[in-house]
């Protein structure tokens, strides 16, 4: 089957407003609430410890639930695609496709556990490499330059990204490059899934440039402040060289390239 593709892969909204400076109680807060957890205060009544324990009851149980479905999910194999310019410039690694174990996870967990609405960011594999820099303005020569250098990277055909394990993460950026917790969660290795996933179809060509010379989702978008948590598979250690390789050609005056511990494909966000 082969799937339309807009090329939107940001969960998040373009025109957010910049992140309030929080303090320390703000930040206990929002990780808090990430984790269904109601905060504790020192006059809380009886009422409010019996519902933060329940609250934290149904979050054990949550999490629970999310462990099971994960664990009894097969070791899936993914087949990289292609070096994409996103919306806004942003540079991505996409994937074929998620193979069917994984659409049969993701569908488990929106019946079974209290998450958010699925984004479109997940709903193709993908892996974000750079972001133009505060401040810059793209160009369409350079959007050109870019996407020339994109498709002229010669990723190796043989080539799979064996996926043998999920993590479940507790972030406090969107790039991931800061991580307040994370559980591993090992997938099925008697059971190792080759089939042909859900085909992604790409436009490479647009007619329209103006949403990939659009001002969004620059570094501070991906670098400041914002917890959230989210099922992804971390590729650290074992980042394949030539996707360090890419990163480095990239303008280094244009782009802030991730970290390579930070780099991950989501699965499917929590919250």
């Amino acid at each position: 089957m082969t799937t339309s593709y807009n090329p939107q892969y940001d969960n998040n909204r373009d025109d957010e407003e910049p992140p309030e400076e929080k303090n320390e109680a703000q930040i206990q807060q929002l990780t808090a609430q990430s984790l269904s957890v109601l905060p504790k205060t020192k006059q809380a009544t009886s009422n409010s410890l019996i519902h933060s324990l329940s609250s934290k009851q149904k979050n054990k149980s949550n999490i629970s639930t999310v462990e099971k479905i994960i664990s009894i999910t097969p070791t899936c194999y993914l087949k990289p695609k292609a070096f994409f310019v996103a919306w806004n410039s942003v540079i991505t690694l996409v994937f074929t496709g998620w193979p069917e174990p994984i659409d049969t996870m993701k569908s488990e967990l929106s019946s079974q556990v209290n998450i958010c609405k699925e984004m479109f960011g997940s709903k193709f594999p993908k892996i974000t490499l750079a972001c133009v820099k505060d401040g810059f303005e793209m160009t369409p020569k350079l959007l050109k330059q870019i996407r020339n250098l994109c498709q002229n990277f010669v990723i190796p055909k043989d080539y799979v990204l064996c996926m043998d394990s999920l993590s479940i993460v507790l972030y406090e950026n969107r790039s991931q490059e800061s991580i307040i917790y994370e559980k591993v969660v090992p997938l099925k290795r008697n059971h190792k899934f080759m089939g042909s996933p859900n085909l992604l179809k790409l436009e490479m060509e647009e007619d329209n440039d103006s949403p990939y010379l659009r001002s969004g989702n620059r570094t501070s978008h991906y670098r400041s402040l914002h917890v959230g948590s989210s099922i992804v598979y971390k590729l650290y250690p074992s980042i394949p060289k030539w996707i360090t390789d890419f990163q480095s050609k990239l303008p280094q005056d244009v782009f802030d390239t991730f970290s390579k511990d930070s780099l991950h494909i989501t699965v499917r966000a929590l919250t």
